[in-house]
């Protein structure tokens, strides 16, 4: 019976042993590399353009994570900086007024010059006239100063949300689903 079996398992062994004509250079088995792309935020996926055993270049986007919540966010704070900039004085439309007396104010003490040279008036009118000019010299001075606080005061306000804008430029840079390498 011993026998029987190893010459069944001969004859077999024979049999698939054929001579077709394949020339192989090797052979063995393939293993890969897994890699995981991922996004750098959480959220809905909206796109993801890849498919099983496609070749990726390194740094190919191959989709992106819902970012309708971030733009809202960058719109919001956009409107919030410009509503803070449209508080800003317009310091030449504020002192107009001013400087059209201190013009005004000057022609006076020419004229009072004039008239106290020639024994018309009296030096007290001219020393009136150039208190009044000295004095609107000083409103003005005092009133661009004020403007200039209230200025850098705005332009300061701004600050804050511009660096939240970076911030969401950053979260919606990371939506963006990008291939590390390339395979």
């Amino acid at each position: 019976m011993n026998k029987t079996i190893v010459l069944i398992l001969s004859a077999l062994l024979f049999l698939t042993c054929s001579n077709n004509k394949n020339n192989f250079d090797a052979s063995g088995t393939f293993e890969t590399i897994e890699t995981i792309i991922s996004a750098e935020a959480t959220g809905k996926i909206k796109q993801l353009d890849i498919i099983e055993g496609e070749v990726l270049k390194e740094g190919q986007e191959v989709g992106y994570i819902d970012t309708i919540q971030l733009y809202l966010k960058k719109k919001q704070l956009d409107m919030q900086i410009s509503t803070t900039l449209s508080q800003l004085p317009d310091i030449s439309t504020q002192i107009a007024s001013l400087e059209v007396q201190l013009k005004t104010a000057e022609k006076e003490q020419q004229r009072f010059d004039n008239l106290v040279k020639g024994g018309a008036a009296t030096q007290k009118q001219l020393d009136d006239a150039i208190s009044q000019v000295n004095v609107y010299k000083k409103q003005i001075d005092a009133q661009k100063s004020a403007l200039q606080i209230t200025s850098t005061y705005f332009r300061h306000q701004t600050n804050p949300p511009q660096v939240e804008i970076e911030q969401t430029k950053d979260q919606l840079l990371k939506c963006h689903i990008i291939n590390p390498l390339h395979g």
